[in-house]
């Protein structure tokens, strides 16, 4: 923003994570208010860390193209007012807990505060209440729900060693519940781009056919409780239905065999039963994703691409320049990341806000940075001029 930050009204923003992020306070501060109330002091402290980690982890970083203007002023103003109210907020609410911290952090926001709430220190202020203009549960719950399928998904990529910026063809959602599938739907352009696919596909049904269940006897409780009686009861487990398999996950309880079995005596696992060449799942009680994990040389060659975009920007960084300085970056590589940096030069100069030139030792190197991206190495240069 040119002008100067002056906070407004945080209700005025109609972004989802805008209103997630205001809900999801209002609920703190009820959460303390309860807690407080009942003298159960020792469960604030982690529900307030937890509060600040998904306020770093989710709402800061996928709204940073917004705090920086790159979504036009009007979004940039909504995100910082959210922002600014969240971290005024939280500092009042953390106060009793943290005194020397928030006091620190008061200091650094009161002066955006207008004069005739503007306190000289954070402790002289009123405990935070709840508004209710600012609660939206079923935005709460449906943010949660692309938090559990982003979670699940990256899963998927860590244990098949994906990285996340070489994107995928296709993302599988499998759920009865149509309201599900719909919250899903509501935020499906930051799943898109945080699990890094290209399509999105919501099945409503719940992967029978697709994950299968098993029962595992636990042969020493069961041996000990059921002498004789073991091998009878443990084959009769060995032919359960996922039916009964489920209503036993739900109940805690099941009949074998004349015998009534405990989760003390039964795990249930879960495997995934489809083409496990192209498809990988991963799943919660409440959903199942299926991310195909195939990869073509069109998707790899984008891989690359990001990877190297990445690495421009890091430069960047170290030379502390802003979104808006164009600068000259002198590059070297082994054959295969020339190709890509030939070939794609153009989206990855608007992209990064750079020239690319092939070094040819031309000046006094200012900033420099070495790397290998599949095996390829990659130098690139600032020089100084």
């Amino acid at each position: 923003m040119e002008e100067s930050f002056l906070p407004s009204n945080p209700a005025n923003s109609n972004n989802v994570m805008d209103k997630w992020e205001l809900s999801s306070l209002q609920s703190l501060i009820k959460f303390v208010h309860q807690e407080m109330a009942a003298y159960h002091l020792y469960t604030v402290v982690p529900v307030l860390v937890k509060f600040i980690t998904s306020l770093a982890n989710w709402y800061i970083r996928l709204n940073r193209p917004r705090f920086k203007g790159n979504k036009g002023p009007k979004e940039e103003e909504y995100s910082l007012n959210t922002l600014y109210f969240v971290l005024i907020t939280l500092c009042k609410a953390m106060a009793p807990f943290t005194p020397y911290l928030t006091e620190v952090m008061y200091q650094n926001l009161r002066h955006l505060e207008p004069e005739s709430s503007r306190e000289d220190c954070v402790h002289y202020l009123p405990y935070p209440v709840p508004l209710e203009e600012l609660c939206f549960l079923d935005i709460e719950r449906s943010v949660g729900r692309m938090q559990d399928v982003i979670e699940l998904a990256r899963l998927i990529r860590d244990r098949k060693k994906l990285r996340l910026k070489v994107p995928l063809l296709e993302l599988i959602i499998y759920q009865k519940d149509p309201k599900y599938l719909n919250d899903i739907l509501l935020l499906q352009s930051y799943i898109l781009k945080e699990v890094n696919v290209k399509k999105l596909s919501l099945r409503n049904e719940d992967g029978e056919g697709v994950i299968s269940l098993k029962a595992l006897p636990n042969n020493k409780s069961l041996g000990q409780r059921l002498k004789g009686e073991k091998v009878k009861v443990c084959a009769a487990i060995g032919k359960l239905k996922s039916a009964e398999l489920e209503d036993f996950e739900r109940t805690g309880k099941i009949v074998v065999a004349g015998h009534t079995l405990s989760s003390d005596d039964l795990t249930i696992v879960r495997e995934y039963s489809g083409n496990i060449n192209q498809y990988e799942a991963a799943w919660s009680t409440d959903v199942l994703v299926v991310l195909d994990i195939t990869q073509n040389p069109e998707l790899v060659e984008e891989g690359r691409v990001a990877e190297i975009q990445n690495r421009i920007q890091r430069l960047r960084k170290t030379a502390e320049l802003t979104t808006s300085d164009h600068v000259e970056i002198f590059y070297s590589a082994t054959k295969g990341l020339t190709t890509t940096l030939t070939k794609h030069s153009k989206s990855i100069e608007e992209n990064t806000n750079s020239s690319l030139c092939v070094d040819k030792n031309q000046g006094k190197v200012k900033f420099e940075s070495s790397s290998k991206i599949d095996g390829d190495d990659l130098t690139l240069k600032i020089i100084e001029k």
